[in-house]
């Protein structure tokens, strides 16, 4: 008949054991009314990034109910005076639990590079101790230090947009990039000059090859003349478009004819031609006025000289 075969000695060990809580650590709320059960927790590990190597990963919050239990973690900075970051928190079903199952967790908004899961033995002792909210401090349940691994940042994907902000590609594997016209791709080592020391990683550098019909400075519209060739900032007040295109149109009146091999447009009239401006209309017109009046003077005198003359003729008749 097979029997049970019970370790005292590890039954004894297990019994005190706080991992992966420190061995240090109480496991008590900050009122001191409830401590955690060395049960619920049996085992964690977080992967974060080297920005988090200084301080520590801690059991902040655990919500207990009887149809869910939530287990919040923070992580506390190396310098006490500044407050904890929360991190993220895993919700226990209690109908579904499985005893000794593992549970992910991701960190929140600009914890997201944290990851990491914990291990919950069993739910039962935590629910007996009593129902409700209880907060926690770093000094009472931090986490040992082999539970947490320093993983090196790692990019998911990138998302390349044309300037209309349209998705043209999403590389998730390996993104090759290539210097198009006048662009010049090196690999800068990022060299500090007070200590002569090199970055760790390095940088991709992309710069305009230089007299390749270039701008000097990023700021090229501000002060253009120290640029190769001019630039338009606005017409009339009227920015170009993302492209720094402008667009005329044609009118009823007017036509825009293309002159690709000067970089030029022709503006044509349609309608009408004047053979003059607008001054020389205005004086013309002026001119045309005064030759009228005089036109008008030179009639009248011509009458009364007429009717000078037929007087002298009949005065003339009348003496012979």
């Amino acid at each position: 008949m097979a029997q049970s075969i019970i370790f005292p000695e590890w039954l004894n060990s297990n019994s005190v054991r706080n991992y992966p809580i420190a061995e240090n650590c109480s496991r008590i709320d900050k009122s001191g009314s409830y401590t955690i059960s060395n049960d619920l927790i049996v085992s964690a590990q977080v992967n974060h990034s080297r920005a988090y190597a200084d301080g520590v990963f801690f059991i902040s919050g655990l919500f207990v109910s009887v149809p869910v239990i939530k287990i919040s973690i923070s992580y506390q900075p190396e310098d006490t005076l500044i407050s904890p970051t929360y991190i993220s928190t895993i919700e226990i079903d209690t109908k579904n639990f499985s005893k000794f199952s593992y549970h992910s967790f991701i960190g929140q908004n600009e914890n997201s590079s944290v990851l990491g899961a914990i291990a919950v033995g069993d739910i039962a002792e935590t629910i007996n101790r009593g129902l409700g909210n209880f907060d926690f401090d770093s000094s009472s349940t931090k986490l040992e230090i082999n539970c947490r691994f320093v993983s090196m940042p790692s990019m998911q994907y990138i998302d390349i947009y044309d300037s209309n902000n349209v998705l043209i590609h999403r590389a998730t594997d390996v993104l090759k990039i290539k210097a198009g016209q006048n662009v010049r791709i090196t690999y800068d080592p990022l060299i500090n000059i007070d200590t002569g020391e090199t970055d760790q990683y390095g940088c991709v550098k992309i710069d305009a090859i230089v007299d390749e019909n270039v701008i000097k400075e990023p700021d090229g519209c501000e002060t253009a003349k120290a640029f190769y060739s001019p630039c338009i900032k606005t017409i009339n007040g009227v920015r170009p478009d993302s492209n720094g295109n402008f667009w005329i149109e044609e009118s009823e009146c007017i036509g825009i004819d293309e002159y690709k091999d000067a970089n030029s447009i022709k503006v044509n009239d349609l309608c009408s031609s004047s053979c003059c401006g607008c001054v020389d209309l205005e004086f013309l017109t002026a001119g045309l006025e005064q030759l009228k009046q005089q036109e008008e003077r030179l009639r009248e005198l011509v009458l009364t000289t007429q009717g000078t003359q037929s007087e002298l003729l009949a005065n003339l008749i009348a003496n012979l």
